[in-house]
């Protein structure tokens, strides 16, 4: 087993191999998705507004009305 590496978006649970890569198109693979945390990493700066800052920059749509602190302090009663 041998492996490769490349970045690519996931579009509606697909993933794009790159033609470079070709000639793996018919193999059976396993496959290991690493995704950037960005929810951990505000999260524990507590830069709340960098969070849905980085969602909007994924075309996420958030609503400017939201107030961020008292969405996320909600949230961290849940979970904590």
């Amino acid at each position: 087993m041998y492996a490769i590496e490349f970045e690519t978006k996931i579009e509606n649970g697909c993933v794009t191999i790159p033609t470079q890569y070709r000639e793996i198109y018919q193999s059976q693979a396993k496959v290991v998705i690493l995704i950037e945390d960005v929810a951990k990493k505000v999260a524990q700066e507590k830069n709340y507004s960098a969070f849905f800052n980085e969602l909007r920059h994924r075309h996420i749509s958030v609503s400017e009305k939201i107030n961020i602190n008292q969405l996320m302090n909600e949230m961290n009663d849940g979970f904590c």
